[in-house]
């Protein structure tokens, strides 16, 4: 990531509601409390504790422009 400054990494914590769509469900800075707060949310044919955790990285290049990264790292 050349001529990047990493301004903020946040998680967030996703779950299906149908077939076709999705939900962020929570979003935090720390990731074991967004582990932790999987437990109280569930894709919809699954019970409450599964979903996906996605890492957010945002950055800011050299001419001011945003850019934003976003990476599956957990999912039950």
């Amino acid at each position: 990531m050349k001529n990047q400054t990493l301004k903020i990494t946040y998680y967030e914590l996703e779950n299906t509601i149908n077939e076709w769509h999705s939900t962020i469900n929570y979003r935090g800075t720390h990731l074991p409390t967004v582990k932790e707060k999987m437990k109280n949310y569930s894709n919809w044919w699954c019970s409450n504790g599964t979903g996906t955790i996605y890492q957010v990285d945002i950055y800011e290049n050299c001419n001011s422009d945003v850019i934003i990264k976003r990476k599956k790292i957990y999912e039950k």
